[in-house]
């Protein structure tokens, strides 16, 4: 085969070579694609698990099957109507969820009322009011009220040799015996360390 290095000529050439044989080998113009038409069992668990928030890979690997089959899957006609139908049901269940949690919430208030308050409190059962106050705080803070979190962590890190243990050892001694808190007890230096 001769190629010249005007473009347009090799072009010409390539498509008289490929004419041949009747097809144009560079372009793929029966590109092959895989649609699902019905979904089959391993399809719905494919759907259900990409749903639920399952990378490709993961569903592959625990189906056993390659990523690209699950990608094949997921992303056919079919398959994308389910996941709107499943998505969709997954909306509706959460809302149904918020406004329960919505309608909960006075009682919560009412409970935090009753312990301020002190009244409708079963003298008897503290642990069934326990059990209430804590259903109540969790209400609250699903609902969005739930209180503040603060935390400070303070470190401080100092290195000691051995005299200065002994030292601390011996004020705390005489710090305990002085207030009356010592507890008498003997301790062994051995080999010089602590």
């Amino acid at each position: 085969m001769r190629i010249d290095n005007n473009p347009t000529d090799t072009l010409a050439r390539l498509r008289e070579i490929n004419a041949d044989s009747g097809v144009d080998r560079r372009f793929k113009k029966n590109k092959r694609s895989y649609q699902i038409k019905t979904m089959n069992d391993r399809h719905h668990e494919i759907a259900r698990m990409h749903a639920v928030g399952y990378k490709n890979k993961e569903i592959a690997k625990q189906l056993g099957i390659t990523e690209m089959s699950v990608s094949q899957v997921i992303n056919s006609a079919v398959v994308k109507l389910k996941l709107d139908t499943l998505r969709g049901n997954r909306d509706s269940k959460t809302i149904e969820i918020i406004d329960t949690i919505d309608e909960m919430l006075p009682d919560a208030v009412k409970i935090f009322e009753n312990i301020i308050d002190g009244g409708d409190l079963k003298e008897d059962d503290a642990q069934y009011n326990a059990m209430q106050l804590r259903a109540a705080e969790k209400i609250l803070g699903i609902g969005g009220y739930s209180p503040v979190k603060r935390t400070e962590n303070r470190n401080i890190s100092a290195t000691l040799t051995t005299d200065d243990i002994r030292e601390l050892r011996e004020d705390a001694d005489r710090i305990g015996i002085a207030q009356g808190d010592s507890i008498d007890c003997d301790y062994k230096i051995i080999n010089d360390e602590v």
